[in-house]
C-alpha cells in the first residue's frame, strides 16, 4: 500500500514538473502574442512636424533614449547622442528585476526594423525579437493615443541622424521575466485626439502622452495606486545616484498644486526655455531633479495650459511630499 502511494506521488510530482516546464517553454516561445501589423508609414511634412514635437517635447522618446548630460540640473539629452546611448536601467536607478537597455532609436538601429515592428513596440510593448519590453517604457499610455500620432513619431524617428551605438540585449530576472510576458504587453486601444477647444479632455490626452501619471503616482505592491493618482511620492533615482520623490500634482490646496494659477503653472515650465536655466550646472550637494523640465518646456503654451486644466479636475489628495535628495 505504501509503495503504491509513493508510486502515485512520484507520478503526480513528475506530472507537475512536466506541466511547469511546458508552461515555461510556452511562455518563452509563444508569448507575448501581439499581431505584427504590415504597415508602411508615409513620411509627410505634416507627420514630421507632429512627430518631432511629440518625440522631443511631449512623449519623452528622445529624453529617455538619449545619453544625458549629468552635470546639468535637469539631465537633458546630450546633443551629440540624440536617440542613442541611453543609460541602463538597473539597480543603480532602482530597478531590481533585471537590466534594461533603451534601444537606439536612430536609423543606425531602426534600419532593420519594419514600421510594423516599431509600431508594435510603441503601443504593444513587444520588441523586434518578440519579447516583452520593460514597462518603464510607457506603452500602456501610448496604446491609447491616436494612431496617427504614433505614425507621426515613426516617421520622425526615420529621419534622425544615425548614431553608431549598439544597445545590449535587455534581460529580466526570473520570475519577473514570466510576469512581463503574461501581464504587460497591451492591445492597442487608440483614442482620437480630442477637440482642442475642450481643454480638459485635450489636457488629459496630453498628460497620457507625456505619461505624467507614471512618475507622479505612488506604487503599492509594485502597481500604480488607482486611489492616489497623481498624488506623488514615487521614488526616482537620478543619473547621479540621488533619490527624489515625485511631487503631488493633484489640486489639493495644502500639499498639491491647488493654489497654483494657470499663469504660474505655465511659468514653471516655460522658464526652462531660458538658456541660463537650460544649462544650469549642479554640484554634488545641489538639488537634483529627475523631472525633464527642458523636454516639457518646449511644449506649446496652449498644451501646457490644457494639462493644467485637466489636473485641476482631479480628486485633491492631501499628501505632503518631501523632495529631499539623499
Amino acid at each position: 500500500m505504501f509503495t503504491k502511494i509513493l508510486k502515485w506521488a512520484g507520478v503526480i510530482v513528475g506530472a507537475i514538473i512536466v506541466i511547469f516546464i511546458s508552461f515555461i517553454i510556452y511562455v518563452n516561445t509563444y508569448l507575448p502574442n501581439k499581431e505584427l501589423e504590415d504597415i508602411s508609414v508615409e513620411i509627410t511634412p505634416e507627420r514630421l512636424i507632429r512627430g518631432e514635437y511629440l518625440a522631443h517635447s511631449v512623449m519623452g522618446c528622445i529624453d529617455c533614449h538619449s545619453k544625458r548630460l549629468e552635470d546639468i540640473q535637469t539631465f537633458p539629452p546630450d546633443p551629440n547622442s540624440i536617440g542613442a546611448e541611453a543609460a541602463i536601467y538597473d539597480e543603480k536607478l532602482g530597478i531590481t528585476v533585471g537590466k534594461f537597455y533603451p534601444s537606439n532609436l536612430t536609423p543606425y538601429n531602426l534600419k532593420d526594423w519594419t514600421d510594423g515592428e516599431i509600431y508594435r513596440a510603441i503601443v504593444n510593448g513587444v520588441g523586434k525579437d518578440g519579447n516583452a519590453l520593460f514597462p518603464i517604457m510607457p506603452y500602456m499610455s501610448y496604446s491609447e493615443l491616436d494612431k496617427e500620432d504614433i505614425y507621426s513619431v515613426i516617421a520622425y524617428l526615420r529621419t534622425l541622424e544615425p548614431v553608431v551605438a549598439e544597445s545590449p540585449k535587455s534581460s529580466a530576472n526570473f520570475p519577473f521575466s514570466i510576469i512581463m510576458k503574461l501581464f504587460f504587453p497591451r492591445d492597442a486601444n487608440h483614442q482620437p485626439i480630442p477637440d482642442l477647444n475642450d481643454k480638459v479632455k485635450y489636457g488629459e490626452y496630453l498628460a497620457k502622452a507625456a505619461a505624467c501619471s507614471d512618475c507622479h503616482t505612488p506604487m503599492i505592491d509594485g502597481k500604480p495606486s488607482k486611489d492616489s493618482l497623481y498624488a506623488g511620492g514615487f521614488e526616482l533615482i537620478t543619473p547621479t545616484g540621488k533619490k527624489v520623490q515625485a511631487s503631488n500634482i493633484t489640486p489639493d490646496k495644502n500639499t498639491g498644486i491647488g493654489n497654483w494659477s494657470e499663469e504660474y503653472f505655465l511659468k514653471r515650465f516655460t522658464e526652462y526655455r531660458d538658456s541660463a536655466m537650460r544649462n544650469q550646472k549642479i554640484g554634488k550637494d545641489d538639488f537634483h531633479s529627475e523631472m525633464p523640465w527642458i523636454t516639457y518646456s518646449d511644449m506649446k503654451d496652449e498644451d501646457i495650459k490644457a494639462i493644467y486644466s485637466y489636473l485641476m479636475t482631479l480628486k485633491p489628495i492631501d499628501k505632503r511630499i518631501l523632495k529631499v535628495n539623499y
